[in-house]
């Protein structure tokens, strides 16, 4: 006869880093898609699970960056601290930094719960206001916040945040261009506007990089002028990094980029970068007279060095990175293709990009820019062995995540999937 096995068991104050992990996780869900998904339900009830072994009632304290369950700390390891500071300032920007569970409550509570989060977490500040839910309360603690400069955010709101701002920064800029041009006013690129972008992007890229990408590439709307040189810009810097390049030189690629992009786009298509080459230079310095240009600051003179050696006729002449701001200007410049209204993605781009390696694109940097995206890359559409057919929202090794409709496919094989051209579809 054998002996009974033991199951091992937790202390209830054992268990708070999984209440705050599985909150995290929900508070995330929600965030990306909403509290009245199924996805979203499910996650809650990870919390409602990790709760029910907690034994309630009491408290979780987020102050200054620390975590405590009653006043005590609560160790939640390196990983797990980043992801309660999510939930911190989140809360923190609602007013509150305390949430109490008098008794288990159910998931509708805790998705309500999140729901309210969330606002926070996006900057709002009255995501909690009039909500009232039986079992979990909330409430201020005087002088718990980090105070403004030392507020952290979720890396990966930080950069939709940050990408969200450089796409209206360009659209202004787009359109303070066209007016100009139409009004017959001087014509020439604002360098103050043009490096808030670079700034934000830089920052974006830093925090979560494929978070950048799928915010250009899967936000809804049209691909506008202004949208497709902030494409273009990401796709320089993304490429560069990987390389590891320096950040001064990839700066001024990438601002190169979004400059001859905003100069050529039109609506469908625009001219190629050669076509432009040539007013190129006068854009970049023509509001300077010849005494200040003496004075311009090196970020300005490298992405007008840049420039110059563009108007050279003959591309063997180009230094290296030319190839790969052309390349990636010329693949945007086809993603409204003339004559229809059918709009590419990544996957298609990179598909003309292939066939025209070694003919129009240097191979090297064509392989460069496939080696950033993968065989999946974010917004491609795809069908599934059963026929249906979704949009590629995040890719890793061997898995990826598929929108099908208004529900996600979490973790899909790869080898599940066939890639389908937006022209085909």
């Amino acid at each position: 006869m054998t002996e009974p096995q033991l199951q091992e068991t937790k202390e209830p104050r054992e268990v708070m880093p999984e209440v705050v992990l599985s909150l995290f996780v929900l508070l995330k869900t929600v965030m990306s898609h909403n509290a009245g998904h199924p996805f979203a339900r499910q996650m809650a009830g990870k919390v409602v699970e990790a709760v029910a072994q907690s034994e309630p009632e009491w408290s979780l304290q987020f102050i200054r960056g620390g975590v405590f369950r009653d006043r005590e700390l609560v160790q939640m390891g390196a990983g797990g601290f980043r992801r309660a500071q999510t939930i911190a300032l989140a809360l923190s920007r609602l007013g509150f930094h305390e949430i109490t569970v008098a008794k288990e409550v159910d998931e509708d509570a805790w998705l309500r719960l999140c729901a309210g989060l969330v606002k926070g977490a996006l900057g709002a500040s009255d995501g909690l206001d009039g909500v009232e839910i039986d079992g979990l309360s909330w409430r201020a603690i005087p002088d718990a916040s980090w105070g403004d400069e030392a507020e952290e955010m979720d890396p990966e709101v930080y950069a939709i945040v940050q990408t969200t701002l450089c796409r209206m920064d360009c659209e202004r800029i787009h359109e303070s261009l066209q007016k100009s041009a139409q009004a017959g006013e001087g014509w020439y690129w604002p360098w103050s506007a043009g490096l808030v972008v670079m700034r934000r992007l830089e920052r974006g890229l830093d925090a979560d990089t494929p978070a950048c990408a799928r915010t250009v590439e899967l936000s809804p709307g049209e691909w506008t002028p202004a949208r497709r040189a902030l494409s273009v810009a990401i796709e320089i810097m993304r490429v560069l990094i990987k390389l590891k390049v320096g950040i001064r030189e990839a700066r001024v690629a990438a601002h190169l980029g979004l400059i001859l992009s905003m100069m050529t786009y039109e609506e469908r298509a625009g001219r190629t970068m050669l076509e432009a080459s040539g007013g190129l230079l006068s854009f970049l310095t023509g509001q300077f007279s010849a005494s200040e240009r003496t004075g311009l600051p090196p970020h300005h003179v490298r992405v007008s060095t840049l420039a110059h050696l563009i108007a050279q006729p003959d591309p063997s002449k180009w230094l290296p990175v030319i190839h790969l701001v052309s390349l990636v200007h010329e693949l945007e410049r086809e993603r409204a293709p003339e004559g229809v209204s059918i709009d590419l993605t990544r996957a298609d781009l990179l598909g003309i990009a292939t066939r025209d390696m070694g003919v129009r694109f240097a191979p090297v940097w064509v392989k460069a820019l496939i080696d950033v995206h993968g065989a999946l890359p974010v917004g491609a559409r795809v069908r599934l062995g059963g026929g249906e057919q979704g949009v590629i929202l995040d890719a890793r090794a061997k898995e990826v995540d598929v929108l099908l409709g208004s529900g996600v496919m979490k973790t899909v094989g790869s080898q599940q999937l066939q890639l389908v051209s937006a022209l085909e579809l």
